[in-house]
């Protein structure tokens, strides 16, 4: 039988200051020992920050050299002198989805999610940081979701649209003054488009990256997510 050959892609992550690698092709008894003396070099350059991991490209995945590579992994990461190694996982095809059946994603889409693909909520509009909530209200998308960027132009949060409304309220007429990281909920971690969903305890707004591109906001808390992909903030 034929495995694809196991394709290893290094790249800058620019949100958490880490590495970005990202496996393609077939993890096997054959590969996985490359894929971890690969990892260990990278670990062990001088000035190494995190490696994050993404196992979710792969064609095909052998069950023992997946957990081969958590192992290490694992015994890597209990260690105080190298930087931590971070790995996302693909869902497993019989896993069960982690998803409340009433949350906005399930009912859009007719079943419960299996990918964070299916149950985020795009990006719709950015807006940096520095400007005004009055600019956020103006540019605040009917679909999708308002990301702020920091000053390095890279996504630091998300502002509900019923935050802003309560902010309006509330703090009349002085809200349209203030800045959007004021208002921002900052974003906790980020995901992968094709990982599965974040596990229920996960309390707060993640963004989505398809590769290196932001496209999306999944927020869980008690296993619901911030919006529906119809930009309906929660």
């Amino acid at each position: 039988m034929m495995h694809s050959p196991l394709d290893i892609d290094v790249a800058p992550d620019s949100l958490r200051g880490a590495l970005r690698i990202r496996v393609r092709g077939a993890l096997t008894a054959r590969t996985a020992p490359r894929l971890i003396t690969f990892l260990e070099r990278r670990a062990h350059l001088p000035d190494s920050p995190e490696l994050v991991v993404s196992l979710c490209g792969l064609d095909e995945v052998d069950p023992d050299a997946r957990n081969q590579v958590m192992d290490h992994v694992a015994e890597h990461n209990a260690r105080a002198d190298v930087p931590t190694i971070s790995l996302d996982l693909p869902l497993p095809d019989d896993a069960p989805a982690q998803w409340d059946e009433s949350s906005p994603a399930t009912e859009s889409t007719g079943r419960q999610g299996t990918t964070v693909r299916e149950v985020m909520v795009p990006i719709g509009a950015t807006i940096s940081c520095t400007q005004t909530l009055r600019e956020a209200a103006d540019r605040m998308p009917e679909q999708g979701c308002l990301v702020v960027l920091g000053l390095a132009h890279q996504p630091q949060g998300v502002i509900p649209r019923d935050r802003l409304h309560r902010l309006r309220q509330s703090e009349a007429p002085q809200w349209r003054h203030k800045l959007c990281a004021s208002a921002e909920e900052a974003f906790v971690g980020e995901v992968s488009v094709d990982s599965a969903p974040p596990p229920d305890g996960v309390a707060g707004p993640l963004v989505v990256l398809d590769g290196d591109e932001p496209v999306g906001v999944v927020y869980v808390e008690t296993a619901r997510v911030s919006g529906s992909p119809t930009g309906r903030a929660r």
